[in-house]
């Protein structure tokens, strides 16, 4: 921090891929229950808070895990 260098970590849960399509069969909504925002991620919810890191909006942003999970991490 001292040299304006920051160290952030995106922790993904349950992303819609083609991986987890196999996992699931297909059934993207198989997990919904378990998931507080009721539906699996986007691949573009990831890159959003990546995006946001890189962004001078985030200039005092550092040593954080941002987890991008619809609340998983909370239960």
């Amino acid at each position: 921090a001292a040299r304006q260098v920051t160290c952030n970590a995106v922790a993904p849960g349950f992303i819609k891929t083609e991986k987890a399509m196999k996992v699931t069969g297909g059934n993207e909504n198989l997990f919904d229950a378990r998931i507080p925002m009721g539906h699996i991620g986007q691949s573009e919810d990831v890159s959003d808070a990546v995006l946001w890191l890189f962004s001078d909006e985030s200039r005092y942003v550092t040593g954080t895990v941002i987890p991008v999970d619809g609340g998983q991490s909370v239960l």
